[in-house]
């Protein structure tokens, strides 16, 4: 409609078989909860509410189906009448026949369950049939048959109150796993779960490994997974030879198995998740399987060791089986040929168990060597948990570590009191530089609630490079000297276009200055002669050294899982693949030098300013 006060709420095909739209018609239409402050007062904001109405919708001059009476009809006029297209009066049939519980309308139901060629009228007689609390084996059977999927998908549905009573119907439900219609799969999967039966189980489990890829059919396995994930287990590993299992399948029913404590299967599990399928390397579904068990552990409040700890005999023995995962994980995380998929899948491995040796193997893989996912996933798994060492081996790895994870592992520092000491121990012995620590980040520490914590950061924020500041004090003349815009346009040229670009002038490895035309005079002074008072991380300098021993020093342009580009000097840009990096550290200096001073003199700092400031005037 192009009524912007139309509110449509529902739409029904009505008995006549003419569309009906029911149309809340208002202005304003808003919940209260959500309701803005500004428009409780305005005096229409009901407008509307006396405007409601009903469409009825139907094709000019299409004659309308005449209403019929039903509620005048008998028994078996009523159940003639229900095959018919008209959903309105198939509905209302079905109202009045369950309300009337006339035990006459049965056997004609069942008959037109059997035989009617519309498939509307047999599901409606199924619906019925249960309604009427009639329905029979018999019934379930011939439904189960029926060529429609909407009257399977419903059978298997009522059958559910059926299970454990009728052995031939639960043998029949039980085939409905290679129904051809996954909506009809669906179904099953959800009703499975009111099965006791250990064949509910195999059923459910040949459901999940043939529709696993399918998302609403993985909620609907796991659903039913609670009462069947020791029976579903057993079944998937006895067919793991020949049928490989989805990693995420097996992920989620060791998680759940590990979850509810259902330790008498995990000790057959763990003992298949350890002991190589075919050759000499764990599966991937192993892999996934040993990450749910791990998860699930952690979901108890429980580490690998505590758990084994408290194990009984077979199980412990199943948990040694374990090592060779972890060995194939360290090897896999190391191995930089293989799939990116494969190393962060061991990365995640590798942190979830508290390990001196893995903490280490994770350190590595922080280095400008590996592509930033990996980077970023190896950070994840040392940080987890809070674990002991982790901050040693942030700090052993902090300078090779590129400055967009820099943020993240600062970050996690100071998500903990105790990191946050360490990260001030840092900054005090210069592992780390105050310019890396960002405004925000020096607050934090600043107003922490630890008084031990932003005592000592103060004292370490208030410490500034005297001679510095005395050479930006002997400049305050600048700001009171005439600059001359041709002179500075030169002395650009001569001093700052290697790094900078002004009006298209100069090389972009350094910021364009042209964004500094509405910065004060000694803004621009504190920024020339003291440019690591603040360091802007995108343009820190980073030195990288190849294993053919070049060593680059530039600002990084950008990052891809295989390689760094590097900004030089002069505008060049240099590609320079991971595998080929032998050394790199990324300083927290600006790439631009102190010692300006030895080269400007107050009235030639005046004019280059002054052509900065005037980048409209033409020289």
């Amino acid at each position: 409609s192009t009524d912007n006060w139309f509110r449509p709420t529902t739409l029904k095909i009505g008995p006549d078989g003419a569309l009906y739209i029911a149309d809340m018609y208002r202005l304003i239409l808003e919940h209260p909860e959500y309701f803005p402050a500004e428009l409780k007062n305005r005096p229409d904001i009901r407008v509307g509410d006396d405007k409601g109405r009903i469409y009825r919708v139907y094709p000019e001059n299409a004659p309308l189906r005449k209403i019929p009476r039903l509620d005048k009809l008998n028994t078996p006029e009523l159940i003639a009448a229900l095959d018919s297209p008209n959903g309105w009066q198939r509905d209302t049939i079905q109202r009045l026949l369950v309300q009337s519980r006339d035990k006459a309308a049965i056997t004609p139901l069942q008959q037109i369950l059997s035989h009617s060629e519309n498939p509307k009228a047999r599901l409606q007689a199924l619906s019925i049939l249960s309604g009427l609390d009639a329905l029979t084996e018999k019934d379930l059977l011939t439904a189960l048959n029926d060529s429609h999927f909407a009257a399977r998908r419903l059978a298997i549905q009522f059958a559910e109150s059926f299970f454990g009573k009728s052995p031939e119907l639960d043998a029949k439900v039980m085939t409905m796993v290679d129904d051809g219609d996954i909506r009809v799969r669906y179904q099953l999967a959800f009703s499975l779960g009111e099965s006791s039966d250990a064949a509910a189980a195999r059923a459910l489990s040949k459901l999940a490994l043939k529709d696993w890829t399918n998302s609403p059919m993985q909620i609907a396995v796991m659903s039913s997974a609670t009462h069947h994930v020791d029976e579903m287990l057993r079944s998937v590993f006895a067919n793991s030879k020949t049928t490989t299992p989805s990693p995420k399948l097996i992920e989620q029913l060791v998680f759940l198995a590990t979850a509810l404590s259902h330790d008498g299967i995990l000790a057959e599990t763990i003992s298949h998740l350890g002991t190589p399928v075919n050759g000499t390397r764990l599966s991937q579904w192993q892999i996934w399987g040993t990450l749910g068990f791990l998860d699930a552990l952690d979901h108890r409040k429980l580490s690998l060791a505590q758990f084994q700890e408290q194990a009984d005999f077979k199980l412990k023995s199943s948990i040694a089986q374990l090592d060779a995962i972890f060995v194939q994980a360290r090897e896999t995380a190391d191995n930089s040929s293989a799939a990116e998929g494969d190393r962060l899948l061991a990365v995640r491995l590798l942190g979830c168990r508290t390990n001196e040796n893995d903490l280490e193997h994770l350190g590595k893989l922080l280095g400008p060597q590996n592509s930033p996912a990996l980077q970023h996933a190896a950070l994840q798994s040392i940080v987890i948990g809070g674990r002991e060492g982790a901050v040693e081996i942030l700090m052993a790895n902090w300078k090779t570590c590129a400055l967009s994870l820099r943020q993240e592992i600062l970050n996690s520092l100071l998500g903990r009191s105790e990191w946050s000491e360490s990260l001030l121990t840092g900054i005090e012995t210069g592992t780390i530089a105050t310019g890396d620590i960002s405004i925000a980040q020096r607050q934090k520490l600043l107003s922490h609630s630890k008084a031990e914590i932003h005592k000592r950061a103060e004292k370490i924020f208030a410490v500034v490079n005297s001679d510095r500041a005395k050479i930006i004090e002997n400049y305050k003349s600048v700001a009171e000297l005439r600059g001359n815009v041709a002179k500075g346009h030169a002395l650009f040229l001569q001093t700052c276009a290697t790094c900078h670009q002004l009006n298209g002038e100069g090389s972009h490895v350094g910021p364009d200055l042209g964004t500094m035309a509405d910065k004060s005079v000694q803004s621009l002074l504190v920024g020339i002669l003291d440019p690591n008072q603040a360091v802007d991380p995108a343009f820190a300098a980073s030195t990288i050294i190849t294993k053919d021993d070049r060593e680059l020093s530039g600002v990084i342009a950008s990052e891809t899982s295989t390689s760094i580009s590097l900004k030089i000097p002069g505008g060049s840009e240099e590609l320079i693949l991971r595998n080929n990096i032998k050394e790199s550290n990324h300083l927290s200096h600006s790439l631009m030098p102190e010692g300006f001073e030895t080269a400007l003199k107050p009235q030639e700092m005046a004019d280059l300013i002054s052509y900065i400031l005037n980048t409209h005037l033409k020289p």
